[in-house]
């Protein structure tokens, strides 16, 4: 199945393709978009992770990020309808290539509490090793138990990761 969860080792070329990517987000929004950011798994060096780069985009309002989805479709994103009629903080598309996920995109207000949220998290990984390898072990855990349900698969990172984000779990 395309849509498993398998988590690799950690890639020194992840961050190249955030940068590859970001770029070309940047020429399609033509200055719509207030910054981007790479967050996540493949956001923090030496962590393994599924390997989708996630991106995390700013915008003025959540009207203007709602704004940018048709831009980003016609660029070759896709826009999963049924997952965005269930969130309401942020606008979710997602990159494939030969029918497998490659790149996550967030569209959310920049500087509001769900971007500090994501930020905190992967800065906190970063600074830390030891909750580092505490997330990575977490994640393969629950790889193993939701190969094939992803969308369990992540909700059950919430826990650890609130905890991170509020400063309860710490290492």
């Amino acid at each position: 199945m395309a849509d498993e969860v398998i988590i690799v080792e950690a890639d020194p070329r992840w961050g190249e393709a955030f940068a590859i990517e970001r770029d070309r987000m940047l020429r399609v929004l033509d200055g719509s978009v207030v910054a981007i950011e790479h967050i996540g798994s493949t956001a923090v060096p030496g962590l393994a992770s599924k390997p989708i780069i996630d991106l995390l985009c700013g915008f003025r309002t959540f009207d203007e990020a709602t704004a940018a989805v048709p831009l980003l479709v016609a660029a070759g994103w896709e826009y999963p309808e049924d997952l965005n009629a269930r969130i309401v903080d942020r606008r979710f598309l997602k990159l494939t290539k030969d029918g497998v996920r490659t790149h996550h995109a967030h569209l959310i207000v920049h500087g509001g509490p769900l971007w500090d949220e994501y930020v905190i998290f992967r800065d906190r990984l970063r600074a830390s090793p030891g909750l580092r390898d505490d997330y990575e072990a977490l994640k393969r855990e629950l790889a193993e138990k939701f190969r094939d349900q992803r969308d369990s698969y992540t909700a059950s990172k919430g826990t650890f990761v609130a905890g991170v984000v509020a400063g309860t779990i710490r290492r």
